[in-house]
């Protein structure tokens, strides 16, 4: 939803939230603000009938690497990952985040924790053997993957050789 601030965005949400569980199905939301508006509407709205799982103190596992075995799994862990990062599943950081999510899911112990291990991993081994590069312009030097360095710019803004 797209509107000004005190719109009703979040109004209109909630309308909708309510009328779906009072008509039986099961709602689903994912609150990542400090002051957990969701959770008050759910506990307010549906007493006994909601179940508010905080992330930073769970008691309950929803890691989709622990829930779901194999490649169901790893989609699910990766689906997540992509939209709670905002990351493009096509994209550089996307294809990071998917081959970390897959070397996770490989071990006996696959979990969330793992792939954050991996990730810490990768960075370690990108920062132990790629110098800095300079700074870049956006729209400034094309990034090439395979030298981890940017093109030769024309425009000379990024100070890469050009």
């Amino acid at each position: 939803m797209i509107g000004d601030l005190g719109g009703g965005k979040s109004v209109l949400q909630k309308t909708v939230q309510s009328a779906v569980v009072d008509r039986g199905a099961r709602a689903i939301c994912i609150d990542r603000t400090p002051v957990r508006e969701w959770a008050t509407f759910a506990r307010g709205s549906a007493p006994g009938r909601c179940q508010v799982i905080d992330a930073a103190q769970a008691e309950l596992s929803i890691d989709p690497l622990r829930l779901f075995p194999g490649p169901e799994g790893r989609q699910y862990a990766l689906n997540y990952l992509t939209l709670q990062l905002g990351l493009g599943a096509m994209s550089i950081q996307g294809e990071v985040l998917h081959h970390a999510v897959e070397q996770a899911a490989a071990l006996p112990d696959a979990s969330m924790a793992k792939v954050m291990d991996a990730l810490t991993q990768s960075a370690a081994a990108v920062r132990a053997h790629a110098p800095m590069r300079p700074p870049r312009w956006p729209g400034c030097c094309a990034w090439s993957p395979a030298t981890r360095w940017p093109g030769w710019c024309s425009t000379r803004r990024c100070r890469s050789p050009g």
